[in-house]
């Protein structure tokens, strides 16, 4: 799995976020994550906390990512 996310190229248009989600560590680290989250349990059964733990930080940073990121789409 880990070779196949360092494969993938998302490409978004910078119009749609305010802040580049490679700019931090910690940003980078939650997308990385979330994905690998999302594919060993399942997108319903993942949550920020459980996030949170895999990436050594709380949901806070978290929901500051998403608020930051996405909020004009």
């Amino acid at each position: 799995m880990i070779d196949l996310l360092s494969k993938i190229k998302i490409l978004v248009p910078e119009n749609i976020y305010i802040k580049n989600p490679k700019s931090s560590e910690l940003e980078m680290r939650i997308v990385e994550h979330s994905i690998l989250l999302i594919e060993s349990i399942g997108i319903y059964n993942s949550t920020f906390r459980k996030l949170g733990v895999k990436i050594g930080s709380n949901e806070n940073s978290i929901y500051r990512f998403l608020k930051v990121s996405c909020c004009c789409i």
